[in-house]
């Protein structure tokens, strides 16, 4: 055969099996590199959104690159194995190398990974001490050359956003490494899950100086009688009493006896021996300085940093530029919730603050960098985002995270949500709303999701009922005349005038079922049948919640903050709600459940969801519908009732309802605002306790 015959049988081969492989659907390159592409790495919206043209190509981005685990399927196998009691694996809880050797990635697969990058000039930050991912920093010009995308800016929802068209690819073999790219888009930014009484009546923030409204505040049967004036006149055209106030925010005490808290801390259950880690963006400067003002306030240990108080940072983590939910100041209020949430369930308990420097991925990569070095055997986490702005790739980078925690036997925890059904825009957070979907990561089959109520107490604080928190907001009145208390320096208004203002749904616990996974199969048995009212039969869905706790910014908790978004030099006492506060409140009583069970000599729970579905009676209050003659009436829903509001913030009559969760509601046993309930924590723990 001539060398010529022989050139042209050659590609003759070449050209065949290039053709056999373009009908298996692979794309060939003369090189015979293989084209991977990391499939669902597209937000769905894009397809809805309108296009406003290309992103600046000069534009920095920071992405992180997510490499595939090896054996998912026996890992899914491992799981159930673990958590299904009888089976020989039953809570054989694995360690972090054990988890590395069978599961993480190999560190040639990130080298690998990191040197593709580093060709196509990203410059490499860091990566993660489980290979999880590799960290870089380029361009957007950098990014569409090397993962072959077009990068746009979009209009969505009266939002601008930034993402990718398409899916990415890789023409290298390191694509066959990677599962999913965060950074490219800049829609899927956490926010906390924090709220204010009236925010949506303008109240949220306060203003900015120190003088405040005297707040209008008391019981089901307090009454007042206001002054109403004409606006123009001064003159009293009428002095209507109201009858029913909202409280004024609850202490540490109030929770602890509401909850039945304090019956365990009496028998020396409160927390000693464990530690509760809380994931949150930026941090507080004034976080001891505040948790220990609120400590003094209600009796609690003082939080001393180093033994019982500790705040880490994880290295690796780096800022990227703000967007609409990267407030600094806005996650303060957030973080500083949090701890004193915890420290008043779990007084004896270790806090470790874990400070993310915001809430892109970098929220993702503090809860593993957590359960790598197992800083506590619960961790929780008050922020999420609406599934509608989640890329479906999402679930790939942080699934890993919660399944590799649940293997460790530790328990993480997500707030459900403040926006419902999310099929409505709240009058709290416009921001909300789109299409009707449970939040995530609370959404997750690996996390424990916390919902939310509306809590009220007797005259000596014990337990009176609770109800799904969700409120529908209207004005009555707004202040006419004012005087300042020399006492106190509050604003004190005597006189009001008629401005009525109907704001609509203000914002209540998310729930309902989830359209990508399926429900645990204890979750499965328990309530498949079951009806998530916003959405239908529970069938085989992932149900959201699981459990709930206080979460109604109009029955919330007393806050110690030191304000910097207003410009406070020392604490002061605000009121927050939102499913922020019922799922730090959960993880404080987890912490008295993890110290039974040691005191049990039995493993930490892990992941609480096992236990909350076989609970026996009296172990949690059955949360439904407020008794028969509670508050005021709501005309058309006889399973609501209102009560009255005096603001703090902008003096203000406003007549907020309650349990009228969009198109979710309250019922008898599980339901998609309460779950479960609330813990009765007498029952509750032992119950949670002697579970093997």
């Amino acid at each position: 055969m001539t060398r010529k015959t022989r050139t042209f049988a050659i590609l003759g081969a070449i050209l065949a099996i290039a053709l056999t492989l373009s009908v298996l659907g692979v794309t060939v390159y003369a090189s015979q590199t293989t084209t991977y592409t990391m499939s669902g790495n597209t937000p769905g919206w894009v397809s809805k959104a309108q296009n406003l043209g290309a992103t600046d190509a000069t534009e920095t981005l920071t992405l992180t690159v997510w490499l595939r685990l090896h054996n998912e399927g026996q890992l899914q196998q491992q799981l159930h194995d673990m958590y299904t009691p009888g089976s020989g694996s039953y809570h054989q809880f694995v360690s972090q190398s054990q988890f590395n050797a069978n599961y993480s990635p190999t560190s040639q697969e990130l080298n690998s990974v990191e040197n593709f990058l580093s060709a196509h000039g990203f410059t490499v930050l860091g990566a993660a001490e489980n290979n999880f991912y590799v960290k870089v920093s380029g361009t957007v010009d950098q990014a569409e050359k090397a993962f072959h995308v077009q990068i746009n800016n979009y209009s969505y929802d009266n939002q601008t956003y930034r993402s990718n068209a398409a899916d990415p690819s890789v023409n290298d073999p390191a694509g066959g490494n990677i599962a999913n790219i965060t950074g490219l888009d800049n829609s899927s930014d956490y926010a906390p899950f924090i709220q204010r009484p009236a925010q949506g009546g303008g109240d949220g923030t306060a203003p900015n100086n120190s003088v405040i409204w005297q707040v209008l505040c008391g019981g089901l049967t307090t009454s007042k009688t206001l002054k109403v004036v004409d606006q123009t006149t001064g003159k009293t055209t009428s002095t209507p009493t109201y009858t029913g106030f909202v409280p004024c925010g609850y202490g540490a005490t109030q929770l602890q006896k509401a909850y039945g808290v304090d019956k365990l801390i009496a028998q020396g259950i409160d927390g000693t021996g464990q530690t509760v880690a809380i994931v949150d963006a930026y941090g507080s400067s004034t976080i001891l300085t505040d948790a220990n003002a609120y400590s003094a306030a209600y009796g609690l240990p003082k939080l001393v940093e180093g033994q019982n108080f500790q705040i880490v940072s994880p290295p690796g983590t780096v800022n990227h530029p703000e967007s609409r939910a990267q407030d600094p100041l806005g996650w303060q209020a957030e973080v500083t919730l949090d701890v004193e949430a915890v420290h008043a369930m779990a007084p004896g308990a270790k806090i470790v603050l874990v400070a993310s420097p915001n809430n892109y991925a970098d929220l993702d990569e503090a809860v593993n960098w957590v359960v790598i070095h197992h800083y506590a055997d619960i961790v929780s986490n008050s922020w999420g985002l609406a599934a509608d702005l989640m890329d479906p790739g999402q679930a790939s980078r942080d699934e890993r995270i919660f399944m590799q925690a649940a293997a460790e036997g530790i328990g993480v925890s997500f707030s459900s949500g403040d926006c419902g059904d999310e099929a409505t825009s709240p009058a709290s957070d416009p921001q909300c709303g789109g299409a009707k979907s449970v939040d995530y990561p609370a959404s997750s089959p690996w996390v424990t999701a916390v919902g939310g109520t509306s809590l009220f107490l007797n005259g000596d604080n014990s337990y009176n009922f609770e109800t799904g928190w969700g409120t529908n907001l209207s004005r009555l009145y707004s202040c006419y005349a004012y005087t300042v208390s020399k006492q106190t320096g509050l604003q004190n208004c005597n006189s009001y005038y008629n401005s009525p203002l109907v704001y609509g749904f203000d914002g209540g616990a998310g729930g309902g079922l989830s359209y990508n996974f399926t429900a645990q199969p204890w979750q499965q048995a328990a309530i498949s049948g079951a009806t998530a009212s916003g959405f239908g039969v529970v069938g085989s869905h992932r149900a959201v919640p699981d459990v709930s706790m206080l979460a109604d910014p109009y029955t919330g908790m007393n806050v110690f903050i030191t304000d910097q978004s207003v410009g406070d030099t020392s604490p002061e006492i605000e009121p927050y709600g939102g499913t922020s506060l019922a799922c730090p409140l959960f993880s404080g009583i987890m912490a008295l459940v993890n110290q039974m069970r040691a005191n049990n000599h039995l493993a930490p729970a892990g992941l609480a969801t096992q236990y909350l579905y076989g609970l026996p009676a009296g172990a949690t209050n059955d949360v439904s519908a407020p008794p028969t003659g509670v508050g005021n009436p709501v005309s058309g829903d006889a399973s609501a009732f209102l009560l009255y509001y005096g603001s703090r913030y902008s003096g203000r009559f406003f007549a907020p309802t309650f349990n009228q969760d969009s198109s979710l509601a309250t019922g008898a046993g599980w339901d998609d605002v309460t779950g479960v309930g609330s813990p009765n924590a007498p029952n509750f723990v032992p119950a949670m306790a002697s579970q093997p």
